[in-house]
């Protein structure tokens, strides 16, 4: 059974239901929680890191390779946008 998300996760899963890339931006309001918030997102399968393109938003940089990765929304998160409204 799926934990519920606070108003902050579906807001950030929704706005990357409409972008095209369907990618997660990073909220300024964030900050410091921006990893708690992804790792929470990662393990309930909602989203998926990837290797960042050029045009993806970078959620985090790796420390020693400098790599950037992007949050991708997975169809089991749009499936949970869909059931939370």
């Amino acid at each position: 059974m799926s934990t519920k998300l606070t108003d902050s996760q579906l807001a950030l899963l929704n706005a990357a239901a409409v972008r095209e890339d369907r990618c997660l931006v990073s909220s300024p309001t964030l900050k410091g929680g921006a990893q708690k918030v992804a790792a929470k997102l990662i393990a309930e399968g909602l989203v998926k890191e990837i290797k960042a393109k050029a045009e993806l938003p970078v959620w985090r940089r790796d420390g020693e390779s400098s790599q950037a990765y992007a949050l991708k929304l997975t169809a089991a998160g749009l499936k949970r946008i869909a059931t939370a409204h």
